[in-house]
């Protein structure tokens, strides 16, 4: 069997025994000092008072102040009435005033307003739109260029492809002649109906060409808008 220990002996009898102490030392601190064993000691001896002892003093008597009399005034003089008498007023007599004719008013006569002058300033008139003539156009036969073994050469008409072709229009690259038929007979003269200029625009109504080996003139008619033909070349 272990040893029973004492309360005392353990951590909480020990801080019990300490707050006894501490209790008890504060105690035996207050009932000394309350006694008078600490702590400075009060003196009972008072001193006594002294009364101080004023000596009275004397005051000197004021002198009398002496009021002086005042002066009588001296008595107003009465003021005299006016002697001179106010003269009445004569009264004023309104003279009547003649009456006035008033002549009656005239008729003001207006004059005639003059008609109204046209301004110098007439605006000019539109100009109304012209129809536009559509410029006339020619039909004639002209030499459009020749033809050998299946190739076109010496063309006076811009043409895209590898052959003009009917019911197209082309722009003219050099100036050429327009004449009124494919080929005169024989002894007639060949008239010239008018020249195509360079950049005209060239409607191409029908072509004809000759079935030959050798190289042939192709002929087209054609449609345009001529020009006079200049003397140089006729």
């Amino acid at each position: 069997m272990s040893e029973q220990k004492s309360f005392f002996s353990t951590l909480p009898g020990i801080l019990t025994a300490l707050a006894g102490l501490v209790t008890a030392i504060a105690g035996l601190i207050l009932a000394l000092s309350q006694s008078g064993f600490i702590g400075p000691r009060e003196s009972k001896e008072t001193k006594p008072a002294t009364m101080e002892s004023k000596t009275p003093v004397a005051e000197a008597p004021k002198d009398p102040v002496t009021a002086t009399p005042k002066t009588p005034e001296a008595p107003k003089k009465p003021i005299a009435p006016k002697s001179v008498a106010e003269t009445p007023k004569a009264p004023v007599t309104a003279t009547p005033k003649e009456p006035v004719a008033i002549a009656p008013d005239k008729p003001v006569r207006k004059a005639p307003e003059r008609p109204q002058e046209p301004s110098a300033r007439l605006e000019t008139p539109k100009p109304t739109p012209q129809p536009v003539t559509p410029t006339p156009t020619t039909d004639g036969w002209a030499v459009i260029g020749f033809y050998e073994q299946g190739r076109f050469s010496d063309l006076t008409l811009m043409v895209q492809g590898e052959r003009p072709v009917a019911g197209q229009s082309y722009e003219a690259v050099k100036d050429f002649r327009l004449v009124l038929k494919r080929q005169p007979e024989r002894g007639e003269k060949v008239i010239t109906l008018g020249m195509v200029h360079r950049g005209d625009s060239v409607d191409v109504l029908d072509i004809d060409i000759e079935r030959s080996p050798s190289k042939v003139p192709v002929y087209a008619k054609l449609r345009a808008v001529l020009h006079p033909v200049e003397r140089s070349s006729r």
